[in-house]
């Protein structure tokens, strides 16, 4: 059976769950019936934070701004947060990374921010990240080496 592994792009958002919420679904599926069964009009809120929640893997991917994370993806870990007390099934997360500065050092903060909301999930870790530095111009990323190591990262999970 192939690992469920979902991989956040750093390009928008679509909602979040309430914490008393999240501990009483079990299955993404049962929450949009109950949503239907409401005639609520927010079938969007909550999907991206259920699919954190029930996948085998999470991989971000952000580009680097200023030495640090993109905003979408700060917000993106502030909405994981009512992941903290649930039995959440990732264990592995991996961080992609690019800039347009290549110098080693440049993904550090944006690294470390991403390690910080990491220690706040008891079972999961950090296993394993990519940088790709001197990407500043659409398709310039292509043929680069570094995505061979994305790509084995990949094939790594189990």
């Amino acid at each position: 059976m192939k690992p469920y592994i979902i991989c956040h792009m750093m390009a928008s958002l679509d909602g979040r769950i309430d914490c008393a919420m999240t501990e009483q679904i079990d299955d993404t599926n049962n929450y949009y019936d109950a949503l239907n069964s409401l005639e609520c009009n927010a079938t969007l809120e909550g999907r991206v934070t259920l699919s954190m929640h029930d996948a085998d893997a999470i991989c971000f991917a952000t580009p680097i701004y200023y030495y640090e994370m993109s905003g979408q993806m700060k917000t993106l870990l502030d909405r994981g947060n009512p992941l903290y007390t649930t039995d959440y099934k990732f264990r592995n997360i991996f961080m992609l990374t690019t800039a347009a500065e290549d110098e080693p050092h440049v993904p550090e903060r944006a690294v470390a921010g991403l390690t910080g909301w990491i220690d706040c999930f008891e079972k999961a870790h950090l296993a394993g990240t990519v940088f790709v530095g001197g990407v500043n111009d659409p398709n310039e990323i292509e043929g680069n080496d570094k995505l061979k190591l994305a790509y084995e990262l990949g094939k790594s999970i189990k």
